[in-house]
């Protein structure tokens, strides 16, 4: 079972590094696991060096082959860390996902203007979210 207190303390970390972004120092590919995560393996693991220049460990989430390198930028997201039993306390914590494009406000080449548009609005809904 997950202590809430200990969540209950993890909040101030979590809070500090929640949408701060940064670059892939170095991975690894977890293929053996604990019981608790046995069912996300494989996953990646990333060192990040974040813009202010300390470092932090996470999981690597919604990404692709090609992200899995050295120098990827990323940015720290909230997603559930555990699987507990159904009357626990739900884990929250901070795992690192790619920064593509698309979130960096770039837009793709060939769009019609109004299409174009709609991507730009959709992009400033999505960018502000992170």
């Amino acid at each position: 079972m997950i202590s809430p207190v200990k969540i209950w303390r993890r909040q101030k970390q979590i809070s500090r590094l929640l949408g701060k972004r940064g670059t892939v120092i170095t991975w690894t590919e977890i293929m053996i696991a604990s019981q608790e995560f046995k069912k996300f393996v494989p996953f990646p693991v990333v060192i990040v060096k974040l813009d202010n220049g300390n470092k932090a460990v996470g999981q690597l989430v919604d990404y692709e082959e090609a992200d899995l390198k050295i120098g990827t930028k990323v940015v720290a997201v909230l997603r559930k860390t555990k699987e507990g039993e159904r009357e626990d306390v739900i884990a929250y914590g901070i795992k690192f996902k790619p920064l593509y494009p698309s979130y960096a406000g770039l837009q793709p080449k060939g769009l019609s203007k109004q299409l174009r548009g709609s991507y730009t609005r959709a992009n400033s809904f999505v960018s502000g979210i992170f």
